[in-house]
């Protein structure tokens, strides 16, 4: 489809969101090679996406969001820095977008991405910034309970318990 409509933006948002879902299955079965190879992909498109129509926060924050996915194969590749400074980059989207969509998206992408930065540092060692960056997450999390119910999903509480682990744990 894509090679007979190369400029369609529909096509590159859906080819973009079937990459990140192979490589979320692929992750989860412990294929990381193929996973990463799928995020590459995914990623790739999110910023075509995102150069093409800088108008529309929600390519960078599904970019942000796949960047997140992506750094979990980094880290469990043994591959730390690597995923900590794609977090980075997934986290400095998702502020440069802040004022560009819903709150709980913001919220909902932040968080996310500081829960993983969190288990990051702990694994490097850096437990007052894993810490720091867990807190962070928890206050996020849980703002997310004032999301008007349109905005609401399933795994907002899931992230508040995600969040206070990975502060129990830094601490």
């Amino acid at each position: 489809f894509l090679a007979e409509n190369p400029d369609d933006p529909a096509i590159k948002k859906q080819l973009a969101v079937l990459h990140r879902y192979a490589a979320n299955v692929a992750r989860l079965l412990g294929d990381y090679a193929e996973a990463e190879s799928a995020y590459k992909a995914s990623i790739a498109i999110w910023e075509d996406l995102s150069s093409q129509d800088p108008d529309d926060a929600s390519h960078r924050d599904n970019l942000a969001l796949t960047l997140g996915d992506s750094a979990t194969v980094q880290k469990r590749g043994g591959r730390l820095k690597a995923a900590a400074d794609t977090l980075d980059r997934a986290a400095a989207l998702a502020e440069e977008i802040k004022q560009r969509v819903p709150l709980s998206f913001y919220q909902r992408t932040l968080a996310k991405t500081l829960i993983d930065r969190a288990d990051v540092e702990y694994r490097l060692g850096n437990f007052a910034t894993a810490k720091d960056a867990a807190s962070r997450a928890v206050e996020l999390s849980k703002a997310l309970k004032e999301a008007p119910s349109e905005e609401a999903r399933a795994i907002d509480p899931l992230l508040v318990v995600m969040s206070l682990q990975g502060r129990a744990t830094a601490l």
